[in-house]
């Protein structure tokens, strides 16, 4: 589940594993360029490769969005899998 609290933002992926976001407001470059940069660190922390993470320009600069999808499955295919893995067998 989502849960939001002023500029914070966590999300609960499975029983043990919590991604805590913490927005910068503002229209400046330098703060949303940190916002990217704190979700690449976070996917990193989760355990993705350095291969699959994005480097922070890719997204703000728009230079290579592929890269960036494939980041997001990435993240997707390691939270389902670590999801089963910690699901009660029958």
């Amino acid at each position: 589940p989502k849960i939001n609290s002023g500029n914070d933002e966590r999300l609960e992926l499975n029983d043990e594993f919590v991604l805590l976001f913490r927005f910068r407001s503002g229209v400046n470059g330098f703060k949303l360029m940190e916002n990217i940069a704190q979700f690449c660190r976070a996917a990193q922390t989760y355990g993705l490769s350095s291969a699959e993470i994005f480097q922070t320009v890719d997204l703000y600069e728009r230079m290579n969005l592929h890269q960036v999808v494939l980041c997001l499955f990435a993240l997707g295919r390691k939270v389902t899998l670590s999801t089963r893995k910690s699901a009660p067998s029958e």
